[in-house]
């Protein structure tokens, strides 16, 4: 970990690895699984991990009807200008 042995001894607690001083050690089967290790790492929590696929299904919906309101509100934008 370039942000010292305190940030990685918190991942290693976080997410149960292994590991001494600045160094995480894990393994990974294939390049798909270094992945979402590498992520879990940088991005997530066990928390946020645990909600994931809510939360992203929750900001595709929000994202979908932010377009149709987008859209509408152009159409009105346009049908008063002539």
């Amino acid at each position: 970990m370039r942000d010292g042995a305190m940030a990685a001894e918190k991942l290693r607690k976080t997410w149960a690895l292994a590991g001494e001083n600045n160094e995480i050690a894990f393994t990974a089967k294939d390049m798909t699984e270094l992945y979402w290790q590498l992520i879990k790492l940088a991005y997530l929590t066990p928390f946020t991990l645990r909600f994931l696929s809510t939360s992203l299904a929750i900001a595709n919906l929000a994202g979908k009807v932010a377009h149709v309101w987008a859209r509408k509100r152009l159409a009105r934008i346009q049908s008063n200008r002539i």
